[in-house]
């Protein structure tokens, strides 16, 4: 199921991309296309967040009304259950501006040039710059877990998991 949906949303971005290519094509200046992406974005992040909160609100008055503590017959209020309006304000703003913002960052190779999603350049190949710090997190990460296994386990330990982790 997880991957059915994976896919459905690599197609959907995949048609997105196509369709602000084809406003590229036409004619339409980067700035226009990153209003309409936005736009479309902001709007799906609006109607996401109102759902997402009605699915939230819909069993709040059943919650409401469980018992807390059985044994003495407390049971819970809506207010425990319900977030402050400033919450729910902040979460109703937020979701549509990160969405745009998100789709506005997706664009850079669009803004390239009209063709930009069909001129992909192939990835490079990893520099040996870029390969240092995971040849060096190995060894670090042999040497923590050689260590913990013979039941040397310090700050020392813990600091080479943590450097090997950082590195990696």
């Amino acid at each position: 199921v997880a991957a059915e949906q994976e896919r459905r949303e690599r197609e959907a971005a995949a048609q997105r991309e196509q369709r602000l290519a084809t406003l590229r094509l036409v004619g339409a200046p980067p700035a226009q296309t990153r209003r309409v992406a936005a736009m479309e974005a902001g709007l799906v992040g609006l109607v996401g967040a109102i759902a997402g909160w009605g699915l939230f609100a819909a069993p709040q008055p059943a919650i409401a009304g469980l018992p807390l503590n059985p044994s003495e017959g407390t049971r819970f209020f809506a207010e425990d259950v319900w977030p402050r309006h400033g919450v729910v304000a902040l979460v109703l703003v937020l979701t549509p501006l990160v969405t745009m913002t998100a789709a506005v960052a997706s664009l850079r190779r669009l803004d390239i040039s009209p063709l930009g999603v069909s001129r992909r350049a192939p990835v490079g190949q990893p520099s040996a710059l870029r390969i240092a710090p995971l040849v060096l997190a190995l060894p670090l990460f042999a040497l923590a877990s050689w260590s913990a296994s013979h039941g040397e386990e310090s700050d020392g330990t813990v600091a080479l998991v943590g450097s090997s982790f950082a590195l990696v």
